[in-house]
């Protein structure tokens, strides 16, 4: 099977003349010449010989980085080429007299012709499982645990069953970690339902002061991805059990959120869900949408892209661990197998990055100044600074491109949506 990123690849053969090679010897040498001390010589008089024997390292070098460059700009406007990876230069002939040879290899983009993506249709995307109203009143629900009040038990009354609380600290060993970290103090309601199983089953019958040793292993679809599909080791104390006390859901309970009685809360969060539903109902048509249209091109990705992709994968997560207080040095992690997992979904980003641009270049659609002023306003308040040094900063660290860039793709993709599910693009 030939392999598709080999489109994507290509390889000049280039040869400069050993006339214009002596000239840039002699004028870089003479350079030197004019800059360079040399004992037993005054500035500038040591003999051009000499300097040329002494400084030959340094001068061969300088004489690459001189022409080399000029020579490849110069064969991709001849060859009508764009390159989208820093080219490799193998197969240096480079001898006094002679010309001066090399392979430059590199990556171009594909040829992508774009297919009817106005032909595009949604799939309907399934309702959520848990009807509106039961939506709300368990949002409610999580909302008055919240608010929940503890009260301490003791004697024959604080042993640890269904229903009550401990209160613990503990010693948390992650796989693949050598060192435990430690938690002063943390609540675990025994059997509540979003309280893993092994926790209530090893602390149902604990009292104050005991300690409780073991491993439990989570699901791979556990919703914490640093510990998903791994065994956790804990060493807990019981600091103290308590009793959970809801507060009453009335309409003193709504004013304490800021609503005037709880039927007016239950509205506002009605329409919080209903928002956040249809929120999601749009990120799930996006993605299938995107995955239709990446369907629909089958074209190869140069690696240079898709390893680019992947450092910017890479960086967000580092610093999504850095946020939660760990270390990525003491996780042992097997970095050429984590790059080889995100290169799937790495290669589907840029190839979306690229359509997207197409067709925002074949429709004429670009990121409104509405758009970008409100962004730029964000910035603004979020870094307490006028719009116009804002946008100065922006500019200068390119930042600026990169958002005009984002906006342009939301607006295409909004165009794609419209077109999918009939309505007029705007």
């Amino acid at each position: 099977m030939v392999d598709a990123t080999l489109e994507c690849k290509r390889e000049l053969e280039i040869e400069i003349p050993a006339a214009e090679v002596e000239q840039a010897f002699t004028r870089i040498a003479g350079e030197y010449q004019r800059k360079v001390r040399i004992p037993g010589f005054r500035p500038g008089k040591a003999p051009l010989s000499l300097v040329r024997q002494r400084f030959q390292d340094s001068i061969r070098q300088e004489i690459l980085e001189s022409l080399i460059p000029a020579h490849l700009r110069s064969a991709f406007e001849r060859e009508n080429l764009e390159p989208v990876s820093r080219p490799s230069i193998d197969d240096l002939h480079f001898h006094a007299g002679e010309p001066l040879r090399f392979k430059a290899s590199f990556e171009v983009m594909p040829e992508i012709h774009l297919a009817d993506y106005t032909s595009l249709r949604l799939d309907p995307v399934p309702e959520p499982p848990t009807p509106l109203d039961e939506e709300v009143e368990k949002r409610l629900e999580q909302i008055r645990n919240q608010s929940a009040t503890y009260e301490d038990l003791s004697g024959d009354e604080a042993v640890l069953a269904d229903g009550l609380v401990a209160v613990v600290s503990y010693d948390r060993t992650d796989e693949g970690e050598q060192e435990p970290r430690h938690v002063a103090e943390s609540r675990i309601e025994i059997g509540s339902p979003d309280v893993v199983n092994d926790f209530s089953e090893h602390l149902r019958g604990a009292r104050i002061g005991d300690e409780r040793e073991f491993d439990i292993h989570y699901p791979a679809d556990f919703p914490h991805e640093e510990i998903a599909g791994k065994t956790v080791h804990y060493k807990l104390q019981v600091k103290a059990v308590q009793r959970k006390q809801l507060p009453a859901l009335d309409d003193e309970f709504a004013k304490k959120a800021g609503h005037e009685s709880l039927e007016e809360y239950r509205n506002a969060l009605r329409d919080r869900v209903r928002h956040q539903r249809e929120h999601e109902k749009d990120e799930a048509e996006h993605t299938q949408l995107l995955d239709k249209l990446v369907d629909m091109h089958p074209f190869p990705v140069p690696d240079a892209l898709i390893e680019h992709q992947i450092d910017q994968r890479l960086d967000r997560g580092l610093r999504s661990l850095a946020a939660q207080g760990l270390d990525p040095r003491k996780l042992q992690l097997d970095w050429g197998q984590i790059r080889s997992a995100e290169r799937e979904q790495a290669a589907r980003d840029v190839k979306i990055s690229i359509l997207l641009d197409k067709i925002a270049d074949a429709e004429h659609l670009e990121a409104s100044p509405e758009a970008l002023e409100a962004e730029l306003a964000g910035y603004s308040e979020r870094l307490q600074q006028p719009v116009d040094v804002v946008r100065r900063r922006l500019t200068e660290t390119g930042t600026l491109d990169t958002i005009k860039s984002r906006l342009k793709s939301s607006k295409t993709l909004e165009f794609l949506h419209n077109s999918a599910t009939g309505k007029n693009p705007q």
